[in-house]
């Protein structure tokens, strides 16, 4: 088949002339639209682009700002810091000098007076006329310390409770039984806690935080009554713990520059804490209550030096000659025999294995070596 030709359809040439002309003009305003289109577009980026700029710069700014800020702030809390120090160091400074006052002129009647208040002692069979276990005893000893732990009450409050309680079993004339030691242990507190504390337990504080709503306060009030008629009033007492502060108070007011030379104070406070654990851990058995608490704390002095020498391998030979020279100088000095420091230290040391080894070497150190001659420049004291 053949195929068939496109034939154009006539137009008429005028008004061809004038279609093209309406086609072109068409095309040049659309070719106008797309520029304008165009310019507005370049003008819009070119605003997004400055004011990108802008905040980019004033974020600059801002962060030099805050940057500015936080080391005035930084430089402001080190001046601070140092400002504290240096009144902290001050403070110190004058705390010592007075101390030094005070212990040149009360120390000596402290520590005699103490020394009275020790001969009071509590034999250690206490509990055989009562139908008390010691392990419940014990029980009520250390849940005595949790309390007082809790409660961020001074150890000294809870050496006093425990003496309070020990004095009441010795001295009272009934038969007391286990179930009433929930009682006078909770009454021991808060007598302790009225004696001892700035801000002493409240009743409400004994009924039912500390004692569960257990008793009722005229339970509390007669109990409290009676432990203080069958004590006669006599709460006031003096620690193990005592004595350790009272000893290592003396050598630091008294050898100031040996202190400081031989940076003392570091292995001074590492030797109270371990004396502090054996004060407590002592509570806990009632035959370590027949020991005056001067020896106790001579025997906790010697525990806690070998202690440190098992824990501590920086430990300079002139630092280890001047505690053991130190601590021969208090044995010495005291009224107690030999024997009676070894016996108490072999049975401190048996309990303090128990929890922390001391070694072999270092167990019996203070009464292996030879006794050396003490020269009165070497270990200075107010006491003695």
């Amino acid at each position: 088949m053949k195929q068939k030709k496109f034939i154009e359809p006539y137009i008429n040439p005028l008004k061809k002339l004038l279609l093209q002309k309406k086609f072109k003009n068409e095309e040049v305003k659309e070719l106008q639209n797309e520029q304008s289109h165009i310019k507005n577009q370049d003008s819009k980026t070119k605003l997004i682009i400055s004011s990108k700029k802008k905040n980019s710069k004033s974020k600059i700014n801002s962060k030099e700002k805050t940057n500015g800020k936080i080391e005035n702030k930084v430089k402001e809390a080190l001046i601070d810091n140092e400002k504290r120090i240096k009144i902290e160091k001050l403070n110190q400074y004058y705390q010592n000098v007075q101390n030094k006052i005070l212990i040149n002129k009360l120390g000596v009647d402290i520590f005699t007076y103490n020394k009275v208040l020790e001969e009071n002692l509590i034999p250690s069979n206490f509990l055989f006329r009562h139908k008390i276990i010691p392990d419940i005893r014990s029980k009520m000893v250390n849940w005595m310390c949790e309390v007082f732990y809790a409660y961020k009450s001074s150890f000294q409050t809870y050496y006093i409770a425990v003496d309070i309680m020990d004095k009441y079993f010795n001295y009272s004339k009934r038969k007391l039984k286990n179930k009433d030691v929930h009682l006078i242990g909770l009454t021991c507190i808060f007598i302790a806690s009225k004696y001892e504390d700035i801000i002493p337990f409240s009743m409400k504080n004994i009924l039912s935080d500390i004692g569960k709503n257990k008793f009722t306060k005229k339970q509390i009030l007669m109990k409290e009554k009676e432990i203080l008629k069958e004590i006669n009033f006599d709460i006031i007492s003096v620690s193990t713990f005592d004595f350790v502060n009272i000893f290592i108070y003396d050598l630091k007011m008294n050898n100031l520059k040996v202190v400081k030379s031989l940076n003392l104070n570091k292995y001074l406070h590492i030797m109270r804490k371990t004396c502090l654990f054996l004060s407590q851990m002592i509570l806990l058995d009632e035959l370590f209550s027949s020991y005056e608490p001067s020896l106790k704390a001579l025997c906790c002095l010697i525990c806690s030096y070998d202690a440190l020498l098992s824990s501590e391998n920086d430990i300079s030979l002139k630092v280890k000659k001047f505690l053991k020279s130190w601590i021969l100088f208090n044995i010495n000095e005291s009224n107690f025999t030999q024997d009676e420091i070894n016996c108490l230290y072999e049975r401190l040391s048996f309990l303090y294995k128990n929890i922390k080894e001391l070694t072999e070497e270092g167990s019996n150190d203070c009464f292996n070596i030879v006794k050396i001659f003490l020269n009165e420049d070497l270990i200075k004291s107010q006491f003695y």
